[in-house]
């Protein structure tokens, strides 16, 4: 497990710092559609494809729930664009 945010991550952090209201807001919800959107991927390949069993199940069964969360951020995302 890593011990501190990757570049990226600390970057979002730092804009995220910076702003206020709707404009947090917005940024907020794209990112999390952004990052529901590459989690899902990632989830699906280990699904489809995966070597370890209880990784590969985890990921599988751990997908719908994914996929919701992603439903639920573009929901957030419309209502603050």
């Amino acid at each position: 497990m890593p011990s501190a945010p990757s570049e990226d991550q600390q970057a979002t952090l730092t804009r995220f710092k910076g702003l206020q209201g709707t404009e947090f807001d917005k940024a907020y919800a794209d990112a999390m559609v952004k990052d529901h959107k590459s989690t899902i991927e990632l989830f699906e390949k280990e699904a489809a494809k995966g070597d370890d069993g209880p990784i590969k199940t985890f990921a599988s069964t751990t997908l719908p729930t994914l996929k919701h969360h992603l439903q639920m951020a573009e929901d957030l995302q419309k209502q603050t664009k």
